[in-house]
């Protein structure tokens, strides 16, 4: 049995967050002793989830942006707790992580990141940060895309980086015990993930717009996911709201919000559609998958191996007629064929994106 401390932001709804959460359940119930540290804890939705599982929850409330004192506290919570190990996921708790280590140095410390880098120069604070990984144990990816990006960028790196998938609940992410008859003639998509510029919503906007203008058909597209609370993000909102209108798509396609029931949207829907410009694995994908949905998704991150041909398709996120050529192609199966799709993604969910495999994988590093 192992002492494990997990770091990250808060308890919210966003991926990093759920994934954490079943990486917490998950070790708990392998009889190792969990706790979790955080420090914005006005966002806790998840919160409940993991008391249920034993796993205590420490605030270490952050009273500035950029705060020293933050590291130093975490440092003496790690020693104070004697932990084995400290995982961490996301670049401030990781930095915070890692630093921690240098005041408690019987820790293992474990930083993952979430996402690829997406462009060749890269910003000094992704430099910065990334050095601080030389006081890490392990760097942990969720995608090989980044490992290998990262791998290229630091060659200094390769010994102490692994990857490892995301896990999904295969059981809460399952397909609908009775298989109702969708239309994918007709196809009605789902879209997850915050609304920001790099999800690239307004590409897929104009691709349901070539649906219907140039292909005569009618796509139905429901996009779930929060609008952070600034000025930049909800101007972002609006103007794809007003694109919406000026396309005439309002009966077409519908915000949704934060939305805390996925597993039953993923059930409901013909398919998962993901068009980001860069994602390393997307949660989303892997947890349609795991709910047995065919998926369109860019040609971003692993995003072509967990799609493969027998899942889905993958588009140019920068080509709408790309995207709206997926679509087509969707809704021109038969359907047997769109039904393969769905065992294919619930074989390949089960077999590679588990969450046991995943918990196995952490516990490997810790051994």
């Amino acid at each position: 049995m192992h002492r494990i401390l997990l770091v990250i932001d808060h308890l919210g709804m966003g991926g990093a967050q759920r994934q954490m959460a079943n990486l917490a359940v998950g070790l708990s119930e392998r009889r190792h002793e969990v706790k979790l540290a955080l420090y914005y804890p006005d966002r806790q939705q998840l919160r409940g989830r993991l008391q249920a599982a034993g796993v205590v929850v420490h605030e270490l409330r952050k009273l500035a942006r950029y705060s020293p004192a933050l590291p130093v506290r975490l440092a003496a919570l790690l020693r104070r707790g004697e932990f084995d190990a400290c995982i961490s996921y996301l670049d401030t708790p990781n930095v915070y992580a890692e630093l921690a280590g240098i005041l408690s140095r019987n820790t293992l410390i474990i930083a993952t990141e979430r996402i690829d880098y997406g462009t060749s120069k890269l910003p000094l604070p992704v430099r910065v940060r990334s050095q601080l990984h030389r006081l890490a144990d392990y760097v942990v990816t969720n995608s090989q895309t980044h490992a290998t990006e990262m791998i290229e960028a630091y060659p200094w790196i390769r010994e102490r980086i692994r990857v490892i998938h995301n896990g999904v609940d295969t059981e809460a992410f399952a397909p609908p015990k009775e298989t109702g008859h969708h239309d994918h003639r007709h196809p009605r998509l789902l879209a997850l993930g915050t609304l920001v510029r790099k999800k690239n919503a307004h590409g897929l906007i104009e691709a349901v717009a070539l649906c219907r203008d140039q292909m005569r058909l009618r796509v139905q597209v429901e996009w779930a996911g929060r609008v952070d609370d600034t000025p930049a993000a909800r101007s972002y909102r609006e103007s794809l709201q007003a694109r919406v209108e000026a396309l005439r798509l309002e009966d077409q396609w519908r915000f949704l919000g934060a939305c805390d029931d996925v597993p039953n949207r993923l059930r409901t829907c013909t398919a998962l559609v993901h068009p980001a410009f860069r994602k390393g694995l997307p949660n989303a994908v892997c947890e349609a998958l795991a709910c047995g949905k065919a998926v369109l998704a860019s040609n971003a991150g692993d995003n072509v191996t967990l799609v493969g041909e027998s899942r889905g398709r993958c588009f140019e996120p920068g080509d709408p007629r790309s995207s709206a050529d997926s679509i087509a192609w969707l809704a021109e199966l038969d359907d047997g064929q769109y039904r393969s799709l769905g065992v294919e993604a619930r074989s390949y969910a089960v077999k590679a994106l588990s969450l046991e495999r995943m918990v196995s994988d952490y516990e490997g590093l810790m051994q």
